[in-house]
Protein backbone atom coordinates (compact mmCIF):
# COMPACT_ATOMS: atom_id res chain seq x y z
CA UNK A 1 0.00 0.00 0.00
CA UNK A 2 1.33 3.42 -0.87
CA UNK A 3 2.49 5.43 2.09
CA UNK A 4 2.18 9.16 2.57
CA UNK A 5 5.20 10.88 3.97
CA UNK A 6 5.28 11.05 7.69
CA UNK A 7 5.30 14.68 8.75
CA UNK A 8 6.17 14.60 12.41
CA UNK A 9 6.83 18.17 13.53
CA UNK A 10 10.34 18.73 14.91
CA UNK A 11 10.04 19.64 18.54
CA UNK A 12 11.36 23.17 18.96
CA UNK A 13 13.13 23.46 22.28
CA UNK A 14 12.97 27.27 22.08
CA UNK A 15 9.18 27.13 22.05
CA UNK A 16 9.24 25.14 25.26
CA UNK A 17 11.61 27.36 27.23
CA UNK A 18 8.83 29.33 28.88
CA UNK A 19 7.12 26.18 30.12
CA UNK A 20 10.40 24.63 31.17
CA UNK A 21 11.39 27.77 33.05
CA UNK A 22 8.26 27.48 35.18
CA UNK A 23 8.82 23.75 35.64
CA UNK A 24 12.44 24.23 36.62
CA UNK A 25 11.45 26.91 39.10
CA UNK A 26 8.87 24.53 40.60
CA UNK A 27 11.43 21.73 40.84
CA UNK A 28 13.98 24.11 42.36
CA UNK A 29 11.53 25.25 45.00
CA UNK A 30 10.68 21.64 45.85
CA UNK A 31 14.29 20.54 46.13
CA UNK A 32 15.69 23.64 47.81
CA UNK A 33 12.65 23.92 50.01
CA UNK A 34 13.26 20.46 51.37
CA UNK A 35 16.91 21.36 51.97
CA UNK A 36 15.91 24.47 53.91
CA UNK A 37 13.54 22.42 56.00
CA UNK A 38 16.32 20.02 56.91
CA UNK A 39 18.38 22.90 58.31
CA UNK A 40 15.79 23.40 61.02
CA UNK A 41 14.48 19.87 61.47
CA UNK A 42 17.80 17.97 61.41
CA UNK A 43 16.41 15.43 58.97
CA UNK A 44 19.03 12.86 58.06
CA UNK A 45 20.86 13.20 54.75
CA UNK A 46 19.22 10.01 53.52
CA UNK A 47 15.76 11.48 54.11
CA UNK A 48 16.73 14.63 52.26
CA UNK A 49 17.95 12.61 49.30
CA UNK A 50 14.67 10.65 49.22
CA UNK A 51 12.74 13.91 49.32
CA UNK A 52 14.67 15.12 46.28
CA UNK A 53 13.81 11.89 44.46
CA UNK A 54 10.12 12.36 45.27
CA UNK A 55 10.24 16.02 44.20
CA UNK A 56 11.80 14.99 40.90
CA UNK A 57 9.14 12.29 40.37
CA UNK A 58 6.45 14.91 40.95
CA UNK A 59 8.12 17.22 38.47
CA UNK A 60 8.38 14.48 35.82
CA UNK A 61 4.75 13.52 36.31
CA UNK A 62 3.67 17.12 35.74
CA UNK A 63 5.75 17.21 32.57
CA UNK A 64 4.27 13.90 31.44
CA UNK A 65 0.77 15.38 31.63
CA UNK A 66 1.87 18.51 29.80
CA UNK A 67 3.55 16.40 27.09
CA UNK A 68 0.37 14.32 26.65
CA UNK A 69 -1.76 17.46 26.32
CA UNK A 70 0.62 18.80 23.68
CA UNK A 71 0.55 15.44 21.86
CA UNK A 72 -3.25 15.32 21.85
CA UNK A 73 -3.35 18.72 20.14
CA UNK A 74 -0.81 17.68 17.52
CA UNK A 75 -2.32 14.28 16.70
CA UNK A 76 -5.89 15.64 16.64
CA UNK A 77 -4.83 18.27 14.11
CA UNK A 78 -3.15 15.52 12.07
CA UNK A 79 -6.42 13.60 12.02
CA UNK A 80 -5.30 10.80 14.36
CA UNK A 81 -1.92 9.59 13.08
CA UNK A 82 1.66 10.74 12.62
CA UNK A 83 0.87 11.79 9.04
CA UNK A 84 0.19 15.49 8.62
CA UNK A 85 -3.13 14.71 6.87
CA UNK A 86 -4.98 11.53 7.82
CA UNK A 87 -7.68 10.56 5.31
CA UNK A 88 -10.78 9.08 6.92
CA UNK A 89 -12.24 8.43 3.45
CA UNK A 90 -10.16 7.44 0.48
CA UNK A 91 -12.02 7.28 -2.84
CA UNK A 92 -15.30 6.12 -1.38
CA UNK A 93 -13.88 3.81 1.28
CA UNK A 94 -14.08 4.56 4.98
CA UNK A 95 -10.52 4.44 6.35
CA UNK A 96 -10.65 6.07 9.81
CA UNK A 97 -7.59 5.59 12.00
CA UNK A 98 -8.05 2.71 14.44
CA UNK A 99 -7.78 3.17 18.23
CA UNK A 100 -4.37 1.48 18.05
CA UNK A 101 -3.18 3.93 15.38
CA UNK A 102 -4.34 6.92 17.42
CA UNK A 103 -2.84 5.67 20.68
CA UNK A 104 0.42 4.79 18.94
CA UNK A 105 0.67 8.30 17.49
CA UNK A 106 -0.14 9.98 20.82
CA UNK A 107 2.35 7.72 22.57
CA UNK A 108 5.17 8.60 20.17
CA UNK A 109 4.45 12.33 20.33
CA UNK A 110 4.12 12.33 24.13
CA UNK A 111 7.38 10.44 24.52
CA UNK A 112 9.20 12.88 22.23
CA UNK A 113 7.90 15.91 24.08
CA UNK A 114 8.64 14.39 27.51
CA UNK A 115 12.20 13.44 26.64
CA UNK A 116 12.83 16.90 25.21
CA UNK A 117 11.81 18.36 28.58
CA UNK A 118 14.06 15.88 30.38
CA UNK A 119 17.03 16.67 28.13
CA UNK A 120 16.65 20.39 28.79
CA UNK A 121 16.26 19.72 32.50
CA UNK A 122 19.46 17.67 32.60
CA UNK A 123 21.37 20.68 31.31
CA UNK A 124 20.09 22.95 34.08
CA UNK A 125 22.37 23.89 37.01
CA UNK A 126 19.43 23.33 39.37
CA UNK A 127 19.84 19.58 38.73
CA UNK A 128 23.25 19.39 40.39
CA UNK A 129 23.43 16.12 42.27
CA UNK A 130 20.39 14.67 40.46
CA UNK A 131 20.35 12.73 37.19
CA UNK A 132 17.45 11.38 35.12
CA UNK A 133 17.36 8.87 32.30
CA UNK A 134 14.93 9.39 29.42
CA UNK A 135 11.85 7.19 28.96
CA UNK A 136 11.68 4.73 26.09
CA UNK A 137 7.90 4.32 26.13
CA UNK A 138 4.79 6.28 27.00
CA UNK A 139 1.59 4.33 27.58
CA UNK A 140 -1.83 5.69 26.56
CA UNK A 141 -4.96 4.19 28.12
CA UNK A 142 -8.51 4.93 27.03
CA UNK A 143 -11.56 5.37 29.26
CA UNK A 144 -14.45 2.93 28.87
CA UNK A 145 -15.56 2.75 25.22
CA UNK A 146 -19.26 3.09 26.10
CA UNK A 147 -18.53 6.34 27.95
CA UNK A 148 -16.62 7.70 24.95
CA UNK A 149 -19.48 7.11 22.51
CA UNK A 150 -22.19 8.60 24.73
CA UNK A 151 -23.87 11.90 23.86
CA UNK A 152 -22.62 13.34 27.14
CA UNK A 153 -18.85 13.55 27.59
CA UNK A 154 -18.82 13.55 31.41
CA UNK A 155 -17.23 10.11 31.76
CA UNK A 156 -14.80 10.57 28.87
CA UNK A 157 -13.00 13.84 29.58
CA UNK A 158 -9.60 12.32 30.34
CA UNK A 159 -7.16 9.61 29.35
CA UNK A 160 -4.38 7.97 31.35
CA UNK A 161 -0.71 8.13 30.43
CA UNK A 162 2.40 6.50 31.85
CA UNK A 163 6.13 6.77 31.40
CA UNK A 164 7.80 3.35 31.26
CA UNK A 165 11.05 1.65 30.28
CA UNK A 166 13.58 4.08 31.68
CA UNK A 167 13.24 7.32 33.55
CA UNK A 168 15.38 6.28 36.50
CA UNK A 169 16.24 9.04 38.99
CA UNK A 170 19.54 9.11 40.85
CA UNK A 171 20.43 11.57 43.63
CA UNK A 172 24.02 11.83 44.89
CA UNK A 173 23.75 14.99 46.98
CA UNK A 174 23.50 15.07 50.00
CA UNK A 175 23.77 11.27 49.73
CA UNK A 176 22.75 8.48 47.40
CA UNK A 177 19.10 7.65 46.66
CA UNK A 178 17.42 6.39 43.50
CA UNK A 179 14.14 5.38 41.91
CA UNK A 180 13.51 3.15 38.90
CA UNK A 181 9.92 2.62 37.89
CA UNK A 182 6.94 3.99 36.03
CA UNK A 183 5.18 7.30 36.45
CA UNK A 184 1.50 7.67 35.64
CA UNK A 185 -1.19 10.34 35.68
CA UNK A 186 -4.61 11.20 34.23
CA UNK A 187 -4.73 13.89 31.53
CA UNK A 188 -7.75 15.97 32.58
CA UNK A 189 -9.72 17.85 31.41
CA UNK A 190 -9.19 16.79 27.82
CA UNK A 191 -11.93 15.48 25.50
CA UNK A 192 -9.60 14.07 22.83
CA UNK A 193 -10.94 10.52 23.31
CA UNK A 194 -14.57 11.57 23.29
CA UNK A 195 -14.23 13.48 20.02
CA UNK A 196 -12.27 10.64 18.42
CA UNK A 197 -14.55 7.77 19.40
CA UNK A 198 -17.69 9.66 18.41
CA UNK A 199 -16.15 10.30 15.00
CA UNK A 200 -14.92 6.72 14.72
CA UNK A 201 -18.35 5.29 15.51
CA UNK A 202 -19.93 7.63 12.96
CA UNK A 203 -17.55 6.69 10.16
CA UNK A 204 -17.81 2.94 10.69
CA UNK A 205 -21.39 3.54 9.52
CA UNK A 206 -20.28 5.74 6.60
CA UNK A 207 -21.68 8.83 8.33
CA UNK A 208 -19.87 11.40 6.20
CA UNK A 209 -20.62 9.66 2.91
CA UNK A 210 -24.30 9.38 3.77
CA UNK A 211 -24.50 13.01 4.91
CA UNK A 212 -22.97 14.29 1.66
CA UNK A 213 -25.10 11.98 -0.49
CA UNK A 214 -28.27 12.96 1.37
CA UNK A 215 -27.40 16.64 1.12
CA UNK A 216 -26.91 16.32 -2.62
CA UNK A 217 -30.12 14.30 -3.05
CA UNK A 218 -32.19 17.10 -1.49
CA UNK A 219 -30.89 19.49 -4.17
CA UNK A 220 -30.82 17.28 -7.25
CA UNK A 221 -34.13 18.53 -8.72
CA UNK A 222 -33.16 22.18 -8.34
CA UNK A 223 -32.06 24.42 -11.19
CA UNK A 224 -28.78 25.51 -9.62
CA UNK A 225 -25.44 24.33 -10.97
CA UNK A 226 -23.98 21.07 -9.71
CA UNK A 227 -21.15 22.95 -8.02
CA UNK A 228 -23.72 24.80 -5.89
CA UNK A 229 -25.50 21.55 -5.06
CA UNK A 230 -22.23 20.01 -3.91
CA UNK A 231 -21.55 23.03 -1.72
CA UNK A 232 -24.90 22.43 0.00
CA UNK A 233 -24.08 18.74 0.41
CA UNK A 234 -20.70 19.48 1.99
CA UNK A 235 -22.24 21.96 4.42
CA UNK A 236 -24.96 19.43 5.26
CA UNK A 237 -22.26 17.02 6.40
CA UNK A 238 -20.79 19.72 8.67
CA UNK A 239 -24.20 20.18 10.27
CA UNK A 240 -24.43 16.42 10.80
CA UNK A 241 -21.04 16.42 12.50
CA UNK A 242 -22.15 19.11 14.94
CA UNK A 243 -25.25 17.04 15.78
CA UNK A 244 -22.97 14.24 16.97
CA UNK A 245 -21.62 16.36 19.80
CA UNK A 246 -22.71 18.94 22.35
CA UNK A 247 -22.90 22.69 21.95
CA UNK A 248 -19.17 23.16 22.59
CA UNK A 249 -18.09 21.45 19.35
CA UNK A 250 -18.26 23.46 16.14
CA UNK A 251 -17.61 22.26 12.59
CA UNK A 252 -15.90 24.12 9.77
CA UNK A 253 -14.65 22.84 6.43
CA UNK A 254 -12.20 23.62 3.65
CA UNK A 255 -12.80 22.38 0.12
CA UNK A 256 -9.54 21.32 -1.43
CA UNK A 257 -11.00 20.26 -4.76
CA UNK A 258 -14.44 20.15 -6.38
CA UNK A 259 -14.91 18.43 -9.72
CA UNK A 260 -18.19 17.76 -11.53
CA UNK A 261 -19.43 16.38 -14.82
CA UNK A 262 -21.49 19.39 -15.95
CA UNK A 263 -18.48 21.70 -16.11
CA UNK A 264 -19.67 24.09 -13.39
CA UNK A 265 -16.71 23.21 -11.17
CA UNK A 266 -13.22 24.62 -11.65
CA UNK A 267 -11.68 21.13 -11.58
CA UNK A 268 -12.39 17.88 -13.35
CA UNK A 269 -13.57 14.83 -11.42
CA UNK A 270 -10.30 13.01 -12.04
CA UNK A 271 -8.28 15.97 -10.79
CA UNK A 272 -9.97 15.67 -7.39
CA UNK A 273 -9.82 11.88 -7.14
CA UNK A 274 -6.30 11.37 -8.50
CA UNK A 275 -4.65 11.94 -5.14
CA UNK A 276 -2.63 9.63 -2.89
CA UNK A 277 -4.86 9.30 0.15
CA UNK A 278 -3.84 5.80 1.23
CA UNK A 279 -1.64 5.10 4.23
CA UNK A 280 0.35 2.08 5.28
CA UNK A 281 -1.16 -0.13 7.99
CA UNK A 282 0.26 0.11 11.50
CA UNK A 283 2.83 -2.66 11.89
CA UNK A 284 4.71 -1.44 14.97
CA UNK A 285 3.85 -3.03 18.29
CA UNK A 286 2.51 -0.83 21.07
CA UNK A 287 5.35 -0.46 23.54
CA UNK A 288 3.13 -0.85 26.60
CA UNK A 289 0.95 -3.82 27.56
CA UNK A 290 -1.46 -4.43 24.70
CA UNK A 291 -4.13 -5.91 26.94
CA UNK A 292 -4.50 -2.53 28.62
CA UNK A 293 -5.39 -0.75 25.39
CA UNK A 294 -9.10 -0.12 25.03
CA UNK A 295 -10.85 -0.17 21.69
CA UNK A 296 -13.35 -2.36 19.92
CA UNK A 297 -11.34 -4.33 17.38
CA UNK A 298 -14.55 -5.87 16.06
CA UNK A 299 -15.78 -2.54 14.70
CA UNK A 300 -16.29 -2.96 10.98
CA UNK A 301 -14.79 -0.16 8.94
CA UNK A 302 -13.91 0.04 5.31
CA UNK A 303 -17.41 -0.40 3.86
CA UNK A 304 -18.09 1.34 0.56
CA UNK A 305 -21.21 3.20 -0.36
CA UNK A 306 -21.92 2.72 -4.04
CA UNK A 307 -24.24 4.30 -6.57
CA UNK A 308 -25.18 3.04 -9.99
CA UNK A 309 -23.66 4.81 -12.96
CA UNK A 310 -20.43 6.63 -13.61
CA UNK A 311 -19.08 9.27 -11.25
CA UNK A 312 -20.69 12.71 -11.52
CA UNK A 313 -18.56 14.50 -8.94
CA UNK A 314 -15.29 14.30 -7.07
CA UNK A 315 -14.74 15.98 -3.71
CA UNK A 316 -11.62 16.52 -1.61
CA UNK A 317 -12.46 18.22 1.67
CA UNK A 318 -11.17 18.74 5.22
CA UNK A 319 -13.58 19.00 8.15
CA UNK A 320 -12.39 20.55 11.42
CA UNK A 321 -14.17 19.80 14.70
CA UNK A 322 -13.18 22.42 17.29
CA UNK A 323 -13.91 21.72 20.96
CA UNK A 324 -14.23 24.92 23.00
CA UNK A 325 -15.26 23.40 26.35
CA UNK A 326 -11.73 23.25 27.75
CA UNK A 327 -8.53 25.07 26.87
CA UNK A 328 -5.60 22.69 26.51
CA UNK A 329 -2.15 23.88 27.70
CA UNK A 330 0.62 23.85 25.13
CA UNK A 331 4.02 25.42 24.52
CA UNK A 332 2.18 28.12 22.55
CA UNK A 333 -0.35 28.88 25.27
CA UNK A 334 -3.88 27.61 25.87
CA UNK A 335 -5.50 26.17 22.75
CA UNK A 336 -8.81 24.63 21.66
CA UNK A 337 -8.69 20.93 20.91
CA UNK A 338 -9.20 20.27 17.19
CA UNK A 339 -9.85 17.10 15.23
CA UNK A 340 -9.35 17.24 11.47
CA UNK A 341 -11.00 14.75 9.12
CA UNK A 342 -9.76 14.60 5.52
CA UNK A 343 -11.87 12.88 2.87
CA UNK A 344 -11.81 12.12 -0.85
CA UNK A 345 -15.25 11.13 -2.11
CA UNK A 346 -16.81 10.42 -5.48
CA UNK A 347 -20.55 10.67 -6.18
CA UNK A 348 -22.47 8.82 -8.86
CA UNK A 349 -26.00 9.34 -10.24
CA UNK A 350 -28.74 8.35 -7.82
CA UNK A 351 -32.46 8.75 -7.36
CA UNK A 352 -33.61 12.02 -5.87
CA UNK A 353 -34.27 10.69 -2.44
CA UNK A 354 -32.42 10.19 0.83
CA UNK A 355 -29.79 7.45 1.04
CA UNK A 356 -30.74 4.69 3.47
Amino acid sequence: MRSKGIAYATIAIIALLGVLAVSLWSWYQLSIGTTQQTTFSTVAAKDRAIQKVEATKQFLTQNLVFAANEASLEIGENGGTEASATYWYCNGEATPPTPEEVNYAISKATNNFLNSYIQTLKESPTMKGTSINEYECTGVYDPDLAACTAKDSTECEYFQVSGTQGGSITVTDPTFASYTGDISAPVYPNREKWIYYKLYENERNNGLLDAIANGYATQCQGQQLMADKLQVAIKNACDDYENLFDEYVKCTYEIGCLGCADGSCENTIDACLNFDCERSPLTEQLCWKSEQVSGDDSIDVGKKITFQGSSIAGIRVKYTLTDTKYKIPSSKGLKDLKWNVWAIISLAPQQCGPVD
